[in-house]
């Protein structure tokens, strides 16, 4: 699978870069969501983390439109077992992706990386932290109410890698997909059929795959 690519000025071609693990850890170390006041930096960790374990498109939990929770991500579609408190994984309900025309859906499971990584850990912090309301919203928003977009994701990670020291002009939000796909090879969904062959792979094989994806960080 080739690198995307864009066209800056002067007409040369410039590659997307994955997220990976390393710069996932860099994006950590930036925002600091266990040690920050700020909701904004915690919300931001827990859509990053869900992007890069989950393999999921920016369009699958961003909100770009007005906000229909038949269709996008709220706080509700988050499932932790065994429960919130003693979660080891969680559950996510996308209700429409680009790969199920027939708006199916399905249920995506997220395991624990057991590091400062883990996912988990990351949306747990945020939904304890994050007020509770009783009108449907975003799964993701800032603390000003406004949803996470995909403009707004895109802005705020090229900004972080920027002070990271790393070119952030060749990252996007397509970048967290590629980059776990990258890493863990056949486990992404990329092509028509993968819809139906990511929901009859073992739970027990989803679970494990944060943490073999950050196995590098235990060395």
């Amino acid at each position: 699978m080739s690198k995307k690519s864009e066209m800056p000025e002067g007409g040369q071609t410039r590659d997307r870069r994955p997220i990976t693990v390393k710069e996932l850890e860099l994006l950590y170390f930036a925002l600091c969501p266990q040690f920050t006041d700020s909701i904004d930096n915690v919300m931001l960790w827990a859509a990053f983390t869900l992007a890069f374990f989950g393999f999921i498109r920016c369009s699958e939990f961003t909100c770009n439109s007005s906000f229909d929770p038949d269709w996008l991500l709220s706080r509700n579609d988050i499932t932790f077992h065994p429960n919130l408190l003693h979660a080891d994984s969680y559950e996510v309900v996308i209700k429409r992706s680009k790969t199920d025309p027939f708006r199916r859906g399905y249920r995506l499971t997220i395991g624990s990386s057991h590091n400062k990584l883990c996912s988990v850990r990351a949306m747990k912090t945020y939904l304890l932290q994050s007020p509770s309301v009783h009108t449907p919203r975003p799964l993701f928003a800032f603390e000003s109410g406004a949803p996470l977009t995909r403009t707004t994701l895109t802005s705020h990670l090229r900004s972080l890698l920027q002070g990271q020291g790393l070119d952030e002009k060749r990252y996007a939000s397509h970048s967290f997909r590629f980059g776990a796909a990258t890493a863990a090879g056949t486990l992404g969904r990329w092509t028509s059929d993968c819809y139906e062959r990511y929901i009859r792979t073992p739970q027990e094989v989803l679970v494990s795959v944060p943490y073999k994806l950050t196995a590098s960080t235990r060395h």
